[in-house]
């Protein structure tokens, strides 16, 4: 697979037989993955044009952050075999153009048989530019095509509706909506030492400000580390009963895992819902709970197939 950052003075023709598929790509959800499929279907070559920006965030579901990073997005689409990825970063001069001089100084260039949006799809100066306006301007050079969004529930799938699922504790529909379990990918850090000493020793994690974090409270969760695969229970929120926090930390304690990972990258995969952050009176009983909390993972360890 090839992952580049395009670079608008220097591009190469994708060919013939070629989709261009073209997006933000939050989440990367089954919408998205449509699109990649029906792609597959249509063209014997398949690239994505993963369009993001540094610059302040405007649009209200992107306020509340990213799902997915940049390379996570550029992972999934590897997953879903793409070959051609190119990373088109929105600066001040892209944010300037219009969208015929979008569709003039960027995707003619690349020259592909086959243009494929949401139906959402926006672009140029403002965001004016929509699906139809890029089939009139690149008539003469691409065919271009909308593909349906898909509906859940009778609504739309998209990036704000799997924010909502989070935010209300339910990450198995939200795993379902994005085809793969959400996740927070971070390095782990030196904490307070407490996890230790209460019988469940937690990684810390740094996360980047920019993700979205769904509901605080505690996760049946399955972590990544060092291309290994363990289950665990993580706490996300702000450690209310001792040592409380400001800025939300997750917290994993990992099963039968006792290795030393400071600074090591750790992702973690959100399985299930267990409780809301609860502060308890004392140490006491936020130990109890924890066993608790431990014997309900155990049990759906047992259960599922994950």
């Amino acid at each position: 697979m090839i992952a580049k950052h395009l670079d608008l003075q220097n591009i190469e023709a994708l060919g013939k037989n070629s989709a261009l598929v073209l997006g933000t790509f939050d989440g990367v959800h089954i919408g998205h993955r449509l699109l990649i499929e029906e792609g597959k279907k249509r063209q014997k070559n398949v690239a994505v044009l993963l369009i993001y920006t540094n610059k302040k965030m405007t649009k209200d579901h992107q306020k509340s952050g990213v799902l997915t990073s940049l390379e996570d997005r550029v992972n999934m689409f590897k997953e879903l075999g793409v070959k051609t990825i190119y990373l088109l970063n929105l600066g001040d001069d892209l944010l300037k153009l219009s969208p015929r001089e979008f569709v003039n100084n960027v995707l003619i260039p690349l020259a592909p048989a086959e243009v494929m949006v949401g139906n959402d799809f926006r672009f140029g100066k403002d965001a004016k530019g929509s699906s139809t306006d890029l089939a009139a301007f690149g008539k003469d050079y691409f065919m271009t095509t909308e593909v349906e969004p898909l509906l859940y529930n009778g609504d739309k799938v998209s990036t704000s509706l799997i924010k909502d699922y989070l935010l209300n504790g339910d990450p198995k529909t939200a795993k379902f909506l994005l085809g793969t379990y959400y996740k927070l990918t971070g390095l782990v850090t030196k904490g307070y030492g407490l996890g230790n000493k209460l019988g469940f020793p937690t990684a810390n994690m740094a996360l980047d400000p920019t993700y979205f974090l769904p509901k605080h409270g505690v996760y049946f969760v399955r972590v990544k580390i060092k291309n290994k695969v363990y289950f665990g229970m993580a706490s996300l929120g702000f450690h209310p009963t001792v040592n409380e926090v400001k800025v939300p930390l997750l917290e994993v304690n990992i099963f039968n895992f006792n290795d030393r990972i400071y600074h090591e990258a750790l992702c973690v995969e959100f399985i299930d819902f267990l409780r809301p952050e609860i502060k308890f009176q004392n140490v006491k009983d936020l130990v109890t709970q924890l066993n608790k909390d431990h014997s309900v993972c155990m049990e759906k360890i047992e259960e599922g197939d994950y």
